[in-house]
């Protein structure tokens, strides 16, 4: 079974989770393709510290797989069945397809936890983080809850073509989270993340205990995954990114919440990306 794998850390972890649940569901093995370098906005191959590795396919080979997942959503949308055994994900959310067979060939993002129910036990334990260096562990007051705030700015803001599809949560918005969970949560503190920590320090301007967490470019993006999912409680934006560190949190009793809108005009509760017990601002 094919698996393309695109996007950012956090879009890999969606496209892996999928593989991982179908190649539960029928008893077959994944094999990982990377397309991260050939998508609009190059990436880069993001798996390694789960032990995760792509198969080494030939350039030629990794160009027929895009352009048979590329011509068969054209077909799709023309009313047309597309390449046998290739299952891409549709451009209107409609939940997991219903299979009978494993398929030869799997490619979308497939974001929201709907694509591997059943199966959350094997995602958990194939998305194990390396342990952090000592330098990288977080540090806060023992015995008070913290809170992970995610701020995602990057190619939403910069980039035209991203920031026409993806909303950008503004600083008041993220006031009005970040207050609405300390009305919850007695006592909390909080730790700001974001790809763009100068704007997120000089704009939010957040009542109570928080500090903005250093960010450095060079790091690999699953430290501060890492970091974020061992907090109790989230504020994420529109983001596999921070999706995935509330996701993973072990937390009893965390509170998550996440902008109401995913996308430009676009519920999150539509598209079901989040689970039922996360708030939606």
């Amino acid at each position: 079974m094919w698996v393309t794998v695109r996007g950012g850390l956090g879009n890999q972890m969606f496209q892996t989770a999928y593989a991982i649940a179908l190649a539960a569901k029928f008893d077959v093995k994944p094999v990982f393709i990377d397309l991260s370098d050939m998508a609009r906005v190059p990436r880069r191959w993001e798996l390694a510290c789960f032990g995760i590795a792509p198969n080494l396919a030939s350039d030629a080979r990794r160009l027929q797989l895009a352009a048979i997942a590329w011509t068969t959503r054209r077909m799709q949308r023309l009313g047309l069945p597309g390449f046998p055994g290739a299952l891409v994900e549709r451009a209107e959310f409609s939940g997991p397809p219903a299979l009978h067979r494993a398929p030869r060939l799997v490619t979308g993002y497939w974001q929201g936890p709907a694509y591997f129910n059943g199966y959350e036990d094997q995602v958990r334990q194939v998305f194990r983080f390396p342990e952090l260096p000592a330098d990288d562990q977080l540090r806060h007051d023992a015995g008070r809850p913290v809170a992970a705030i995610h701020v995602r700015r990057g190619d939403y803001v910069n980039d035209p073509v991203a920031r026409s599809i993806h909303l950008v949560c503004d600083a008041s918005w993220y006031r009005s989270a970040w207050q609405k969970l300390r009305q919850t949560v007695n006592n909390c503190q909080a730790l700001v993340f974001s790809d763009d920590p100068e704007w997120a320090h000089e704009h939010l301007v957040l009542d109570g205990d928080v500090e903005y967490v250093a960010g450095d470019p060079c790091r690999p993006a699953w430290v501060d995954l890492a970091r974020m999912s061992q907090c109790q409680h989230f504020v994420i934006s529109n983001s596999s990114y921070s999706w995935w560190a509330a996701f993973l949190s072990v937390s009893s009793g965390k509170q998550v919440i996440a902008p109401r809108y995913w996308f430009q005009g676009v519920e999150a509760a539509k598209l079901q990306i989040c689970p039922q017990s996360w708030i939606l601002l």
